[in-house]
């Protein structure tokens, strides 16, 4: 089963009045062995519910992100990433079982 964990790595802001306008994230899908990752940022804009820089949290940050149009599909794609290197992963292998390492041929 894929694991997607979101992060906020850096946030933009108007130093005036706190106004954060642009957001860093990066999200990681994990399944197993396999790791993904993707990074990205977008903008924010100021709305009727404006909470300052100072005020903010991560859980509120993050909603932001993954409401935002350019991030709607960031979870499937990497599902699908996913997903190819599973397939992908080796499911042969080659060599004989009698062949000895020097490593143990020494022991």
């Amino acid at each position: 089963m894929t694991t997607i964990t979101w992060k906020i790595t850096d946030m933009l802001r108007n130093v005036s009045d706190g106004l954060v306008t642009r957001v860093g994230w990066e999200a990681v899908a994990v399944d197993g062995s396999i790791e993904v990752p993707m990074r990205g940022a977008v903008s924010v804009s100021r709305t009727a519910s404006f909470t300052p820089f100072e005020q903010v949290t991560e859980a509120q940050v993050l909603a932001w992100v993954k409401a935002h149009p350019e991030t709607a599909n960031v979870e499937a794609a990497l599902t699908k990433q996913v997903a190819d290197a599973t397939a992908h992963v080796a499911t042969t292998a080659s060599g004989v079982p009698w062949a000895v390492s020097v490593a143990q041929e020494e022991a």
